[in-house]
């Protein structure tokens, strides 16, 4: 049972970690007891490697303590419009031409007080070519930092749709939450697109994400089912430069790779910066774009489209 437990948590890792620049959600950060690497800066990779040997090869610290990985007796995950979805967790995962997403529908945190929970239902991260582009903040610290710490977990902090001053969940401590929100849950009824939602107050909150066919990119649609006006904040990874070309259209120019990102459906549209965590106790700030749909019930409508190098989409 013990093996047939890190087997499947084993294929979970293997699909859901991206390595090069991870931006892992929720509390995950690089505190560590044990130095189970060979070089920490390489150490999701190496781990990633172990459990993936057959594929991706390669040494890691966990393989002197513990020898040959375990193997994956059964598949966990159900399979959707492209995406890897895991129903338990409430995390799915798209790997296709260049790009990575991962789409948060997990509960809010562990059992009724949600220790360790994010305020980060219906989040999406997003990497092309291994580098990050969307990013969830991070987590920064625990107590050697709290302001940090309390907007890192906020809903401002994070991309998924939520009403401005939204009063619950309610911290009850460092760490607890009380007055959750509900259970997010996946709609696998489009075999177009993946949809998630969840019970937020007096509205249902909900997100479609879907390859865009114009262009190398991604359609994103948000909507409140009772017609209130709610946020969306597209955090970009810190060491982009973010130009607004014209209302609702902006020019993200990451490395050598380039995207616009455009908006629909807003009332209101600003660039500014935010803070963010890279690694645990450090600290660093990065461009986001904060979005404010109308109040009506159309959806709000972002899309993130991948430039060509001569200008093109």
């Amino acid at each position: 049972a013990v093996i047939r437990m890190i087997s499947m948590a084993a294929k979970y890792f293997v699909e859901v970690a991206e390595t090069e620049e991870p931006w892992d959600y929720g509390d995950c950060d690089d505190a560590v007891i044990a130095p189970l690497w060979l070089n920490r800066e390489t150490s999701l990779g190496e781990w990633r490697a172990w459990f993936d040997r057959g594929e991706m090869g390669g040494e890691s610290g966990l393989e002197y303590w513990w020898g040959e990985p375990p193997r994956v007796p059964y598949d966990p995950a159900e399979y959707h419009a492209g995406w890897t979805v895991y129903l338990q967790t409430g995390m799915a995962m798209r790997r296709t031409e260049g790009w990575s997403l991962r789409l948060d529908a997990s509960p809010l945190g562990y059992l009724a007080t949600a220790s360790h929970g994010h305020l980060d239902a219906l989040h999406l991260s997003i990497w092309n070519g291994g580098r990050a582009l969307i990013i969830d903040p991070g987590t920064g610290g625990y107590y050697g930092a709290p302001r940090l710490r309390e907007h890192l977990t906020s809903w401002d902090a994070h991309n998924g749709p939520h009403f401005s001053n939204q009063p619950t969940p309610k911290r009850a401590g460092p760490f607890l939450w009380e007055d959750h929100h509900g259970r997010p849950r996946f709609d696998l009824g489009d075999p177009t697109e993946i949809r998630a939602e969840f019970d937020c107050g007096n509205a249902v909150m909900r997100r479609s994400v879907e390859r865009w066919d114009e262009g190398d990119g991604w359609q994103i649609s948000d909507t409140a089912d009772n017609g209130r006006q709610f946020c969306v904040h597209w955090q970009v990874a810190p060491g982009a430069r973010v130009r607004e070309l014209s209302w609702g259209c902006y020019l993200v120019s990451l490395g050598d790779s380039a995207f616009l990102l455009t908006v629909e459906g807003a009332s209101e549209v600003e660039l500014g910066e935010a803070a963010c965590s890279p690694r645990v106790r450090e600290t660093a700030s990065s461009p986001v774009i904060r979005v404010q749909s109308t109040e009506t019930k159309a959806a709000l409508v972002t899309r993130i489209l991948k430039q060509k190098k001569n200008g093109g989409q």
